[in-house]
Parts: structure tokens; sequence; C-alpha cells
């Protein structure tokens, strides 16, 4: 398996490097490798990876801990679980493909000072972000059953997943926003309220979950995952007028 990883990777690169090369509007004459160097955006991209770095750090403390602490609920709910924290990536990936278009438009439009278009990607990203949640909590709570199935032929696990499966329906509501702006802070170059907004949202998951477990078993743990995500939501919506004041537009 990692192996397989490995050489994916690899190929990506030199595919990668390929087509780079191959592109007729690429001539490395032209590039001024003082540019290339200059330090003060150098030290920028560091910031930005060593924010992303942290961000990623808080994600995957919080999908670790979740496994953990429904390990602890026995195998039969450790299997539900991971079936519906499976499902909940793909979902998460469909708003990642919209983040990554509006992460494209946020770096132009600082790239022109265009405030329009930055105003624009903002507004379209809210408007079809909450479209398609809709569609897809819809979707779930209609076909859930249907592709649970797809995921596991076990009686017991698949009536367990079952039992969850609203919150999953939740799911898409509260993230889209937090997974959107997540794409327009990239495109800005602004990793610091992302870093921000996940590490406050892993003190509300670790909060919620010590708070609503012990009482509520694994609802309390869907629950404790759906404020994270909701947090996640809200930080990062409160930076956005503060981001748009700081990035020089127009």
């Amino acid at each position: 398996m990692g192996l397989a990883s490995l050489i994916a990777e690899v190929t990506a690169v030199m595919l990668g490097f390929l087509i780079i090369y191959r592109s007729a509007s690429l001539n490395l004459k032209l590039v001024s490798w003082a540019k290339v160097v200059e330090k003060a955006p150098l030290i920028q991209m560091i910031k930005m990876n060593r924010d992303l770095f942290i961000r990623t750090i808080c994600l995957l403390s919080v999908f670790g801990l979740f496994t953990a602490q429904g390990a602890r609920m026995g195998e039969t709910m450790l299997a539900a679980n991971a079936i519906l924290l499976q499902i909940q990536f793909m979902m998460a990936y469909l708003f990642d493909g919209m983040a990554n278009g509006s992460s494209i438009l946020i770096g132009r439009s600082i790239g022109e000072k265009n405030r329009a278009l930055y105003q624009r990607v903002i507004k379209l990203s809210a408007y079809w972000g909450f479209i398609v949640s809709v569609l897809i909590s819809v979707s779930f709570f209609w076909l859930g059953e249907f592709i649970v199935s797809l995921f596991t032929s076990i009686p017991e696990v698949h009536h367990m997943a079952l039992d969850y499966q609203l919150w999953l329906c939740l799911f898409p509501l509260v993230v889209f926003w937090g997974l959107q702006l997540n794409g327009i802070f990239s495109g800005a170059t602004e990793a610091g309220p992302i870093r921000d907004s996940l590490i406050i949202s892993l003190l509300v998951y670790l909060t919620a979950s010590w708070l609503l477990i012990p009482w509520y078993g694994n609802h309390g743990l869907w629950a404790a995952f759906i404020l994270f995500s909701l947090a996640r939501s809200i930080v990062l919506g409160l930076y956005v007028p503060r981001i748009g004041k700081k990035i020089e537009i127009g």
C-alpha cells in the first residue's frame, strides 16, 4: 500500500515536470532567478507552509481521537464509524473541488487588484456551496441505506451505521462554508486564519467530546464532530471582513 502511494506520487511529479518542460510558453532564459530566491516572498511561503502544517496536525488529531474514542465502544461501532467517516470524506472532497476553483479566482483577483471579482467569488462560493450542501444532505437522507450497503454486507454494522445517519446529513450544512473559505484564504496566501480556525475547532471538539460522550455515547461523539465542523465555518467566517481589508485590492 505504501509503495503504491509512493509510485503514484513520483509518477505525478514526473508527469508534471514533463508537462512543464513541453510547454510552449516556458522559457527558462526569461526567468528572473533573483526574484525566485527573493527573501520576502520566500519567508511568506515558509510561514504559510508552517500554518498549513499546524492545520493538518489539528485535523489529524481530531480524526485520530474520533477513531480511538469510537473504538472504545466496540468493534461494531468502530466499523460503523469507519464507514460513515469514509462517506464524510467523499462529501468533503466535493467541496474541496469547489474550494480549489475559488482559490484560483481569489488569487487572480488579488493579482489584478480586482475588488469586484474578489467579492463576487466570495458570494458565489457561499451561494453554490450552500446549494450543493443541501443537495448532498437530502441525497444522503434518502439514499443513505443504499450508500452504506456499498461499504458493508454485515447486517449489524449496516444497521448501526444507519442509526447515526442524521449526523452525516447535518455535516455538509455546517462544514461547506469552512471548506469554501479554506480555498479562499489559501488563494489569498493567508494561512493564519486557517491555522487559527483549526486550533479553536480542535479545542471545541475536545471540550464537546469530554462533555457529551459520557452521557450520549456515540451520538455524543458525532455531536462533537459536527460542532468541530461548525466551529471551522464560524471562525473562518469571522476573519473574512478583516482579510478583505488587509489584502490590497483596488
